[in-house]
């Protein structure tokens, strides 16, 4: 047996599509973390930015899936929501640990 990472064809179209697969599935579980915890603070912020994960995610996978080149839109999408979603949590952070630090007007 031997592992075949072909680029071209039905096999090249399949290699892709499951290493899109297992990338989004490497970054899920932090992901399904830092949206809860945003979710208990912010509410609705929460589901704009899970929606938008799952646009980048799904976009992701389909242009990775037709040519390797392809995938950077989808993946600067998802990375986007993930980045906003730990931007998030450390505003709580500081806010927590440092009191009469002024909260943003926009923050409930």
């Amino acid at each position: 047996p031997y592992i075949l990472m072909a680029t071209t064809g039905a096999a090249g179209r399949f290699n892709r599509a499951q290493r899109a697969a297992f990338n989004t599935g490497e970054s899920l579980p932090l992901y399904i973390v830092n949206i809860g915890l945003v979710a208990a603070v912010f509410g609705p912020l929460a589901i704009v930015l899970a929606l938008l994960n799952l646009y980048g995610r799904s976009r992701f996978a389909d242009l990775y899936t037709e040519d390797s080149k392809k995938r950077g839109f989808g993946f600067m999408i998802s990375m986007i929501s993930e980045y906003l979603a730990v931007g998030l949590i450390w505003v709580c952070v500081f806010k927590a640990f440092i009191p009469d630090l002024p909260a943003p007007k926009w923050l409930p």
